[in-house]
C-alpha cells in the first residue's frame, strides 16, 4: 500500500517520519513512500498522507516569502502551510537550531550540505544559526500544491501600483543585502 513504508498494514505518523527521514538520506528509500507516484519522493508526498491522517480545514497558503531577522529565518505566509523543505550549504562548521514548533522537524547534515524539514509549522519560525548559508533548493507546500516563495536572498523588483501614473506608487522589492536603497 503506498504510504505505508513500514509495511504494518496502517498508514500514520511512523510512516510519516520514515518518509522525512527517507528524504533526509538517513533511511533506505522504499516506493511505497512515492505516495503522488510521480517519481520523486519529497514533501508532496509527505503532506499529501498527513492530510489522509489528519485532514485539513484551513485555508490554504497561495505564497509565502522568507524573511531573514537576525539570525532566524523565517517564513510568512497568507494561509496554511503543509510543509518546508529546504537544501542549504554552508562551512564545515555550521550550526543550526531548527524550530521544532511543528507536527515534524528534522534535519541531516552531510560535510557542507544541510537538508531540512518542517510538516505543519505552527510558527514562522524555520531555524535560527549564526553561521552563514546558501539556500540551494526550496520548496513549500500548501495542502494541494506547491507555492511559490518570496526569497530575501535574491533580488526582486515588484509591480508598481496602484498604477505607476498616479502621484504616489508603492513598489515591492527584496535585495540580498541590507542597504540603503533609492
Amino acid at each position: 500500500q503506498l504510504g505505508d513504508v513500514n509495511f504494518d498494514g496502517i498508514i500514520n505518523i511512523v510512516d510519516l517520519v520514515t518518509i522525512v527521514n527517507m528524504i533526509l538520506g538517513s533511511t533506505q528509500i522504499h516506493n511505497s513512500a512515492d505516495y503522488n507516484q510521480d517519481g520523486v519522493i519529497n514533501i508532496v508526498d509527505v503532506v499529501q498522507i498527513v492530510s489522509l491522517i489528519l485532514g485539513n480545514t484551513d485555508i490554504d497558503a497561495s505564497i509565502a516569502s522568507l524573511v531573514k531577522d537576525g539570525e532566524n529565518l523565517n517564513l510568512t505566509a497568507d494561509g496554511y502551510i503543509g510543509a518546508i523543505q529546504l537544501s542549504l550549504s554552508h562551512n564545515l562548521d555550521f550550526m543550526i537550531n531548527l524550530s521544532d514548533d511543528a507536527l515534524i522537524s528534522e534535519y541531516n547534515t552531510e560535510g557542507n550540505t544541510t537538508k531540512l524539514i518542517l510538516v505543519e509549522p505552527y510558527s514562522d519560525k524555520i531555524f535560527s544559526t549564526s553561521s552563514d548559508f546558501i539556500i540551494d533548493e526550496i520548496i513549500v507546500m500548501n495542502s494541494n500544491e506547491i507555492i511559490n516563495v518570496n526569497q530575501p536572498y535574491i533580488f526582486h523588483l515588484g509591480q508598481a501600483y496602484p498604477n505607476p501614473f498616479n502621484p504616489i506608487t508603492n513598489i515591492n522589492f527584496s535585495i540580498p543585502n541590507n542597504d540603503f536603497v533609492s
